[in-house]
């Protein structure tokens, strides 16, 4: 039979009109067998409170051993608006990663790995991707989507997360939703596992090492099997209600007693302070994901005072121990600006831009509103922009010309140091220039100073003498600009000189022509522009000089005050030349405001 006949017998058999197909109308159709009837899910049973001593218990991390598919690997840019990125593993899952606006504040390239398989994993089977970079923190949470060939049993499903080093934890699940969706505040490995309840307990008493990641680890195994018994149809602990205060409060409890207080209490550093922010916005991410974060306030607050997630207490030591009354994000961001700023001044390091602009990001993400005292008080961002990026600019050159018009050889040399300031007008400044790059644009601010001729030494011809020598220096006019602007070393570098010129005069007497003065020409300025024909350019009757890229070598990382060091040793055209250009960073002092009591 062919393919049109078996689909024509089937059309009949579908509609029963074997008549119109050539059958007997009489010949009795038989019925379709019933569907089986679904077997039902029972819901796992409800997990047991937080141990009252669960920080105080030593790790015992679940290690396990991950091989990913790096031909399928997918790579992009996100930044402050968000993003996605899919790909597909070898077994046909669907990953799809979401970045919404805001989770980010600058642009990431960010890769997704497809794992093709791992070892020590405590499920029956799992689908998961590797992120990259590791550790990269998101302020909102992203979202992984994971589709298998074969769905995983709802009873079954736990998300699943790994640290760079290969620790397992229970990863935080989108509780509202059937499919395979992680909630993702940082990276690197995630999975969506099968799993029975026993393996999903077992994993919870496997505490990892890192505090953040036994806080997710805990509430993860809670919120999975929330998840699970809500989609199955148990109402009474599902996500939202006020039993998820009575499960998880004694983790946060906890959370609060032996990790964020210790960790406040010792805090003395800009690292230390980004840690407690960071320990703070996980718990404070996994409240608002379950719809808890309207019930106390929030420790990144601009206004601190009460007591936060159903802590008592906790409002009342936080004004005691955190300056600026109890407020983390200022306790946070004046250490960060003094340690940017003493780096600046003692270790020639330039993360100052970084830490100010971070401020202004992290004020948009957290909705936290300006205080210009307390800005202009403590922060003054204007100030010490303005105090750290300045350069002094050491130049110096010898020109040896032969058989010039009245000598047999010139040697002139100039110098000049120039004060320079990149950011004279502080923030403003600094901000307008931030993604400018090495190349820089107009309105760059410049500086000028002499070009001070230090000595010229004629050898005239051997009939005459030489006599009423001019060195005649000239001018010199700059600009410097190093990029990425917020880098802690400059990468890059673009120096801009603008040379006025040089006014060289010297007396030629005999050679039978009586007494001859050669000059004032710009003796330096022609020959050196000559040598740096590549690099030179010229407004006719306006200004020239040579427009400068610096980079590699000539930029040295060694934390030493000389930024960029650039050096020629030429010889063309009967000229040679000796030049040093030195950038020496030069900082200037900075007093920092006492804390204000509490």
């Amino acid at each position: 039979m062919n393919s049109t006949a078996r689909l024509l017998l089937g059309i009949c058999a579908a509609t029963s009109v074997l008549a119109a197909c050539g059958g007997s109308s009489e010949t009795p159709v038989p019925a379709p067998a019933p569907a089986p009837a679904p077997v039902p899910i029972t819901p796992p049973p409800p997990l047991a409170a937080t141990p009252a001593d669960f920080f105080a218990r030593p790790p015992s991390p679940a290690l396990v051993t991950s091989t990913v598919d790096d031909e399928r690997t997918v790579r992009g840019t996100i930044g402050r608006a968000g993003g996605t990125l899919s790909a597909t593993g070898a077994d046909g899952t669907k990953y799809t990663f979401v970045v919404p606006a805001g989770a980010l504040a600058d642009d990431v390239e960010i890769s997704m790995t497809p794992i093709a398989s791992t070892t020590g994993a405590p499920w029956t089977r799992a689908a998961g991707a590797r992120f990259a970079p590791a550790g990269l923190q998101f302020f909102q949470f992203a979202t992984l989507v994971i589709e298998p060939p074969s769905e995983i049993p709802l009873d079954r499903q736990v998300m699943m997360g790994a640290s760079a080093d290969g620790e397992l934890f229970i990863a935080t699940p989108d509780v509202a939703s059937r499919a395979l969706r992680i909630k993702v505040l940082h990276f690197t490995d995630y999975w969506g596992a099968d799993m029975t309840p026993e393996q999903l307990d077992a994993q919870r008493q496997r505490s990892p090492t890192a505090a953040e990641l036994q806080i997710e680890n805990e509430v993860g195994a809670v919120l999975n099997n929330l998840r699970q018994r809500a989609l199955l149809g148990v109402t009474d602990d599902s996500p939202g209600d006020g039993a998820l205060q009575n499960v998880l409060g004694g983790a946060w409890r906890q959370w609060w007693e032996y990790v964020l207080k210790p960790r406040i209490t010792a805090a003395s550093t800009c690292q230390d302070w980004k840690a407690v922010i960071a320990a703070v916005l996980s718990v404070e991410r996994q409240r608002q994901l379950l719809g808890l974060d309207g019930d106390g306030v929030a420790p990144l607050s601009d206004a601190p005072g009460a007591d936060f997630w159903g802590i008592p207490g906790s409002g009342a030591w936080m004004r005691a121990n955190v300056p600026f009354g109890g407020n983390l994000s200022r306790a946070a961001i004046f250490q960060c600006a003094k340690d940017s700023t003493k780096r600046c001044t003692t270790s020639h390091l330039f993360d100052l831009l970084e830490t100010a602009i971070g401020w202004e990001r992290q004020k948009a993400l957290f909705g936290i509103d300006d205080d210009v005292g307390f800005e202009s008080t403590y922060l003054k961002f204007d100030q010490r922009l303005d105090a750290c990026y300045r350069v002094r600019i050491e130049f110096d050159s010898a020109v040896t010309l032969f058989g010039t018009p009245g000598a047999l050889e010139a040697m002139t040399t100039v110098s000049s140091r120039i004060d320079h300031r990149i950011f004279p007008g502080g923030l403003a400044d600094a901000f307008a220039y931030a993604n400018r790059g090495a190349a820089g644009d107009d309105g760059i601010p410049t500086t000028a100073a002499a070009l001070s001729n230090t000595d010229l030494a004629i050898t005239g011809p051997s009939c005459g003498t030489v006599s009423n020598v001019t060195r005649g220096g000239g001018s010199l006019r700059l600009d410097f600009f190093f990029g990425p602007i917020r880098s802690v070393r400059p990468q890059n570098a673009r120096l801009k000189l603008r040379l006025g010129d040089t006014a060289e005069s010297w007396t030629v007497t005999g050679c039978g022509l009586g007494s001859v003065r050669y000059g004032p020409k710009p003796l330096w300025t022609d020959a050196f522009l000559s040598l740096h024909q590549a690099e030179s350019f010229e407004i006719a009757g306006i200004e020239r000089g040579i427009d400068l890229r610096l980079s590699g070598a000539e930029l040295p990382l060694n934390g030493d005050d000389v930024i960029a060091l650039k050096q020629w040793q030429r010889t063309a055209g009967g000229m040679s030349e000796n030049t040093t250009l030195r950038v020496v960073h030069t900082p200037q002092p900075f007093v920092e405001a006492a804390l204000p009591a509490n």
